[in-house]
């Protein structure tokens, strides 16, 4: 086995969410669950990075609420990957980095990105 990963991703918590997912309760159930995880010891936890449609399975993750929980769980930074969700879901009030290539048909080299003023 090759381990390569620097220092922020060996740092990383990744989220395994049960499919097919019976309610949101448990996408909730998990983040909070690793949310804890990453905030023991004393630690903190310093960005979520959440998918706001997956890719393989396609499942639509109700990202306001996990940032809610984020927020109050003193997360500093939320990112929300939103490459899947152009032309279906309107603007989140948060950061989030969306790519039109596949959706629009455009040039790989057409991302937006969205920041609100807050953050």
């Amino acid at each position: 086995m090759l381990l390569y990963a620097y220092g922020a991703v060996k740092k990383s918590i990744e989220v395994p969410l049960p499919f097919p997912l019976n309610s949101n309760n448990e996408i909730v159930t998990e983040i909070k669950k690793a949310l804890g995880k990453g905030k023991a010891n004393g630690r903190r936890v310093r960005l979520a990075v959440i998918d706001h449609i997956t890719s393989t399975p396609c499942v639509v993750i109700h990202v306001k609420e996990l940032v809610k929980i984020c927020r109050e769980e003193g997360v500093d930074q939320v990112f929300v990957d939103a490459a899947h969700s152009i032309g279906c879901m309107g603007i989140l009030g948060i950061f989030s980095v969306r790519t039109s290539h596949k959706t629009a048909r455009s040039d790989l080299s057409c991302p937006c990105q969205y920041l609100n003023r807050e953050n």
